[in-house]
């Protein structure tokens, strides 16, 4: 369970399966793992210091989620169908959208959920604003369509309590040093070109 940092590295290096990520994106995953911070909790649990409803929500977080959220990127790189029925007026089909392929109807690409606490609104159209209304939808039994990826339909099993610690959790995923570090925020020349453009 508990966990150490990992450098880009050891991600590019990993046996990456064939039909998840080919060996082309390899090293962009590693990038990608710095671009999104490493300085989170979740990379420097320890034995003697690990929060018990946060070591709680990873157990949940394990058994629930991860098969598509899989660690340390937390997305596995598939397209799934998360339950979610379409938006009467976007009327967003998915990948089928791209493929024309009707087997691929309703299925979107797994995000990350590297700084999870800040990547608001969630879900592929955006629909929930907090964390917590993605919750509630997953460990309700209505509103969803019948196409979903059937490991999510565990998570109806989750009570309230379940709920508070896999929040304890995710919130572990978000690195503040490196979201709020100076040195990478967007250039204030850029900032005051796009105020002209939209005044």
């Amino acid at each position: 369970f508990f966990f150490k940092q990992k450098t880009a590295y050891e991600i590019s290096t990993r046996d990456w399966s064939s039909d998840v990520c080919s060996s082309d994106l390899a090293a962009p995953a590693g990038y990608s793992y710095h671009q999104w911070g490493v300085a989170i909790d979740f990379d420097f649990y320890t034995k003697d210091g690990v929060d018990i409803s946060e070591k709680n929500g990873f157990d949940l977080f394990s058994k629930h989620c991860a098969s598509c959220h899989t660690p340390p990127l937390f997305t596995n790189y598939t397209f799934q169908n998360n339950g979610l029925l379409p938006d009467s007026i976007l009327k967003d089909v998915g990948r089928a959208k791209q493929t024309n392929n009707k087997n691929d109807s309703l299925l979107f690409k797994v995000p990350s959920l590297r700084n999870i606490d800040y990547t608001f609104p969630y879900m592929h159209d955006g629909r929930f604003k907090t964390i917590t209304e993605v919750l509630n939808f997953y460990t309700s039994r209505t509103n969803k369509n019948s196409l979903m990826k059937h490991e999510l339909k565990s998570i109806y099993s989750l009570s309230s309590n379940d709920k508070v610690d896999l929040m304890s959790f995710l919130l572990t995923l978000s690195d503040k040093k490196f979201l709020f570090d100076k040195r990478y925020a967007y250039p204030k020349s850029e900032i005051d070109s796009l105020r002209k453009i939209t005044n």
